[in-house]
């Protein structure tokens, strides 16, 4: 949502980065624009987006303005870009058949509408769980946060990251991203304890992040075990959590010191609006990319320029057509 205080630049460009880094990983199931690194970056590619969430939590006025707020940013605009997905997906398939042309994946089926509920996975716009899972993670961390003091607070939050890590690793899940949010959980607090900490200022030891990531990321490359906790991939414990934090504290020391980069730092200032639209547009743009120029590690690569070309265009036509549900504005107003 808009506001009058000024951005944070490398919050923006480090938004930009996950988004970027989520959207290659959809390009092609195995993965291979990143090569030997995958493990590596799934190691904090998701968890990364909770932190930077984390760092702009807030109770603002009490549950019920707290409720509305996170409505407004994220289960408006969730409900916005899966109406969409939907709709264009049927007109893709059931007007111009597009699916028997291979240019769009799942054929349209109305039961597919239920997906937020009754499936795990969404099959027009998969990327939207995770809006799900963060609006349950505010609600969780507030209720923490409102009813215990601080050292309970830390014993719920490893309680319920505990809970969450059990069901994932016996395979099960729970209804609409409840046990994804319940892992999640340490990734959004961290972000909050950093913001708490004040360690958003500048710093006169920032400089020695260029000096801290490579070589995190050297040890990462080796080490990092496979986190998916949409997938409900999840290694050990300590590893689930001390691996991202690592990982995310070091690529956030690293950033605070990067001048303004313009592209990815717009980007990441709309992030949301990519995360609702790159699934849309991203099976059309992959299948003909793919017929024009064949499958390869080049290929994937021009998938997703072509995607952040698209996504620059589309970015500014939902802030000027779509404002109040896109989290620019707020669609139901404070009383």
């Amino acid at each position: 949502m808009s506001s009058s205080k000024p951005r944070i630049h490398y919050l923006d460009f480090m938004k930009g980065l996950c988004i970027l880094m989520i959207v290659a990983y959809h390009i092609t199931p195995n993965c291979n624009i990143y090569g030997d690194a995958n493990h590596m970056l799934m190691s904090f590619r998701v968890p990364l987006y909770y932190f930077l969430s984390g760092l702009f939590f807030k109770t603002y006025n009490g549950f019920a303005d707290f409720s509305r707020r996170k409505f407004n940013n994220i289960i408006v605009p969730f409900i916005f870009f899966y109406l969409m997905a939907c709709i264009l997906a049927m007109i893709c398939c059931e007007v111009f058949h597009l699916d028997r042309m291979g240019l769009v994946g799942d054929s349209w089926q109305w039961k597919y509408l239920l997906d937020p509920i009754l499936l795990n996975d969404f099959h027009y716009s998969n990327a939207l769980w995770f809006l799900l899972s963060l609006f349950e993670v505010n609600i969780i961390y507030y209720v923490i946060q409102k009813f215990l003091s601080k050292p309970w607070q830390y014993a719920a939050i490893v309680a319920t990251s505990a809970g969450g890590w059990i069901i994932a690793h016996t395979g099960h899940m729970l209804p609409m991203q409840l046990d994804t949010a319940m892992v999640a959980l340490p990734y959004f607090v961290l972000g909050h304890i950093f913001k708490d900490c004040n360690v958003l200022a500048t710093h006169k030891r920032d400089p020695w992040g260029y000096a801290v990531l490579p070589v995190v990321l050297a040890v990462l490359f080796f080490i990092a075990p496979e986190i998916s906790i949409h997938d409900r991939i999840v290694p050990n414990y300590l590893m689930l959590y001390a691996v991202p934090f690592i990982a995310i504290s070091s690529l956030f020391w690293f950033c605070k010191n990067l001048p303004r980069i313009p592209v990815i730092t717009y980007i990441g200032r709309y992030s949301l609006i990519v995360l609702g639209t790159h699934s849309i547009i991203l099976g059309p743009i992959r299948s003909v990319v793919f017929k024009l120029i064949g499958e390869s590690y080049g290929s994937y690569w021009a998938v997703l320029a072509v995607v952040i070309v698209a996504e620059l265009i589309i970015i500014p036509i939902m802030i000027k057509l779509f404002p109040k549900f896109t989290a620019q504005e707020e669609l139901i107003k404070a009383r």
